[in-house]
């Protein structure tokens, strides 16, 4: 159903055809892009352009300063270091109650209680 030269010239990011594309009805526009993806992926075509899809929109990057990057590191490891703790703590509080728990029961088994 849809123009496979079409296809190919669009997803080598021929701009005529891309516009030619861009002036149809939103349902047509989703199959060509579709279908382009998928002569991109299958092919391995890299657009010239730089074209992720008609119908998608490029990832944006943010810019982070190494300060910032630092801090979110700084702030990470302390979580991590706040988790180890607890988790520590934890451990230990169980051990104790294990070791109440063999001594009760060796104080019964002794007939000592």
């Amino acid at each position: 159903m849809l123009n496979e030269e079409a296809v190919k010239k669009a997803a080598m990011g021929d701009e005529q055809t891309l516009n030619a594309i861009n002036a149809l009805p939103l349902p047509l526009r989703m199959s060509y892009g579709l279908a382009i993806d998928n002569y991109r992926r299958d092919n391995d075509v890299q657009p010239v352009e730089n074209q992720s899809s008609l119908y998608s929109q490029s990832k944006r990057t943010v810019e982070i300063s190494d300060d910032d990057l630092g801090q979110a590191l700084e702030k990470r490891l302390e979580d991590k270091k706040i988790k180890e703790e607890i988790l520590e703590k934890q451990r230990q509080e169980q051990a104790e109650k294990v070791a109440q728990q063999q001594a009760m029961r060796a104080r019964i088994l002794s007939g000592g209680y």
